[in-house]
């Protein structure tokens, strides 16, 4: 049964990106979905977001009281510590522990080859700015001395004089009891109630007290702008919207790839997942919170071209954004991107986003040429266009490789899953020159972001350290561990508005052999935790690091057990993908025939609207497919196909020309 025409039945996902800003809307009733995008607003980046909120409900026919909720990805957080500067920020540490950020780590970045040319990133907090507190706990959370509460006095007072206003507290030991953070805070809250107080505690309750700190201070440091940033949304939203639930946050094998005006995000799926990690970093930054393992590269369809100092054409990281944008565009940059040369090229239309904006070719062109001045070879524009997305492309397929290659894994047996609203322009390239199965075009590849928010459960991560030794395994402690790590995790589900019923919780465990300073994370069984229940644990142990190292000590080498992981998931009703309606065995028509540059020659190419592609038709190469939002190239001795629910799909012929294109 439909709902009622006001009952709330719309869910719309927004994506925020550094040039557009995405946005889908889902009936629930029908099923309908429809997309669009808007620019983005970098200075105030919710004007676009509410933008795009209006756009889209003006298009679905739809009113704010027929919203049931949005939900919205940014990169707010995230942009605030790669752009820095990071200021006002401090950190209170046990005492003896001032050094803490200094001393960090001693490995050195893959690429550096060893500590002679790799430089320590900056301290994320100057040392002036590190307080000392007296007090102390062992690794089991007992006392040996208590809390300096003059100390603690102390540092509040210090902050406020100095106009820090955001804070991270990381006492030694203090995942084995928050005892003392806790009453940092009551302090804090006497002293300094103005101050944003992140503790270690509630962060990240686990051992290795530099990645705690960093990601304690990360977290500390976001808050205010999050904070800033969601109270503009609320204003924006306006009454009508501003009470809206409001959450931010075929192939099975492939490797994900989503390039947009500014950056390239790579994700490798397997067996239908997603790789995650607990030991990713925002920029120089650890953060040790489960996430999905992505790579970014500064290669989108604003990626800027230019000249090193040694006379070498590069392209990105420096992108053009969304103010001004590419050369292009109306009011856009004075250098040439990715974008204007696939616009002289040909391979996109003269006017993006269902003709909202148009595009100047004759400025590409310009920029281009002078660019080409400066280099040698007497090059022309179309070669340097060509060579501009050469390097765009070899970009993406390096990253691909050591996603892959680097990690065992042959990308010759996955396909490319292309979307963004510059991907499935050249994503047909890279996939051949990686010798990859297939290019995957998904529906409103520019919109899929914001779509995957509206098709993804809840999830919140709960974690806590314990260390114990296989011998002296307390059953009854690991089964009042986990449940309340369970009932926090549920909890807070329950607070965002998630029934109870759809809640399913998953729990995991991060151990090692006796004597190793790594661990590996597994799934630990559900149920009660008895024999049964750690016998499993061990033996998915065993099996893990099998699989991840290739041997194990299994009945040779005793384990300890770590870290006791839960995840809960909100499950919600996904938003099903229709099939296409058929439309008969008519060849359809072409949208028109234009000139575009493959292989060293413009060659006239058949261009296609994608909306009258019907299931099961074959279009082979050179084409261009062109809809709102992207457009996809079929590059020669490649040809495309179309599934059922309208998906593309992109392979190189069996006699495939060699060489690049």
């Amino acid at each position: 049964m439909s709902p009622a025409p006001h009952e709330p039945r719309l869910r719309i996902g927004i994506d925020t990106g550094g040039t557009f800003t995405d946005v889908v809307c889902v009936d629930s009733g029908s099923g309908a979905m429809r997309v669009t995008k808007v620019a983005s607003t970098p200075a105030n980046p919710a004007i676009g977001l509410v933008r795009g909120v209006r756009a889209i409900l003006e298009a679905a026919g739809g009113s704010p009281a027929e919203v049931a909720g949005l939900a919205h990805g940014t990169t707010v957080a995230t942009n605030a510590l790669l752009q820095g500067p990071i200021s006002g920020l401090g950190l209170i540490v046990t005492a003896g522990f001032r050094h803490l950020l200094e001393i960090a780590r001693q490995s050195v970045p893959v690429g550096y080859g060893n500590s002679y040319f790799w430089v320590k990133p900056e301290r994320i907090v100057p040392l002036h700015f590190v307080r000392e507190v007296g007090g102390r706990l062992n690794f089991r959370g007992e006392e040996i001395r208590p809390l300096d509460e003059a100390s603690v006095h102390a540092a509040a007072h210090f902050f406020r004089s100095q106009g820090v206003r955001s804070v991270g507290v990381c006492l030694i030991h203090s995942y084995a009891n928050p005892a003392h953070e806790r009453r940092v805070a009551e302090i804090f809250a006497h002293d300094y109630p103005d101050c944003t107080l992140s503790l270690s505690c509630a962060v990240l309750p686990e051992y290795r007290e530099y990645e705690r700190a960093v990601t304690t201070l990360v977290d500390a440091f976001v808050k205010p702008h999050m904070e800033r940033y969601l109270n503009r949304v609320h204003d924006e939203l306006g009454p009508g919207l501003q009470h809206k639930p409001f959450l931010v946050a075929g192939f099975p094998d492939v490797v994900a790839l989503d390039a947009g005006g500014t950056s390239t995000d790579l994700c490798l799926i397997e067996g239908g997942k997603p790789h995650v990690t607990n030991g990713g970093a925002v920029g120089a930054y650890p953060v040790r919170i489960p996430m999905i393992d992505i790579k970014t590269i500064g290669t989108g369809g604003g990626s800027i071209a230019w000249i090193s100092r040694e006379g070498h054409l590069k392209v990105g990281p420096r992108s053009a954004g969304a103010e001004p944008g590419p050369m292009c565009y109306p009011n856009g940059g004075a250098e040439p991107t990715i974008t204007d040369a696939n616009l002289v090229l040909g391979r996109i239309p003269p006017a993006l986003i269902g003709g909202g904006v148009a595009l100047d070719a004759a400025r590409s062109r310009e920029g281009l040429a002078s660019l080409a001045k400066r280099l040698p070879g007497a090059m022309s524009v179309e070669q340097l266009a060509h060579g501009i997305i050469e390097i765009g492309n070899w970009n993406q397929a390096n990253a691909i490789r050591q996603m892959t290659i680097q990690r065992g894994i042959d990308p010759r047996g996955f396909a490319l899953l292309a979307f963004g609203g510059a991907g499935p322009a050249q994503s047909p390239a890279v996939m051949d020159l990686l010798g990859m199965s297939a290019c995957i075009v998904p529906r409103d590849p520019g919109n899929l972001s914001a779509f995957g928010l509206l098709a993804v459960n809840w999830r919140t991560d709960r974690i806590v350290t314990k260390v114990m030794h296989e011998d002296a395994i307390d059953l009854a402690t690991v089964a009042s561990l986990y449940a309340d790590l369970e009932k926090d995790a549920v909890d807070s589900l329950v607070r965002d508005g998630i029934d109870p019923a759809r809640i399913r919780v998953a729990r995991e465990a991060d151990i090692r052999y006796a004597g190793q300073s790594m661990e590996v994370r597994v799934a630990a069984p559900a149920g009660p935790v008895d024999a049964a229940f750690l016998a499993a644990l061990i033996d998915a142990f065993h099996a893990a690091h099998l699989r991840t190292f290739g041997y194990n000590y299994a009945g040779e080498q005793k384990i300890e057990l770590v870290n006791f992981c839960v995840s809960a998931f909100g499950l919600i009703e996904r938003p099903d993908i229709p099939k296409l309606a058929a439309r008969g065995a008519s060849t359809p028509a072409r949208k028109s025939v234009r000139p575009v540059y493959f292989d060293g020659a413009f060659r006239d190419t058949p261009v296609y609207d994608r909306a009258v592609l019907p299931t099961g038709f074959r279009l082979e190469g050179p084409a261009v497919v062109e809809e709102f939002g992207s457009t996809t190239v079929v590059f020669p001795a490649q040809y495309l196909d179309v599934d059922a629910h309208g998906i593309l799909i992109v392979r190189s012929a069996p006699a495939k020309s060699e060489g690049v294109r």
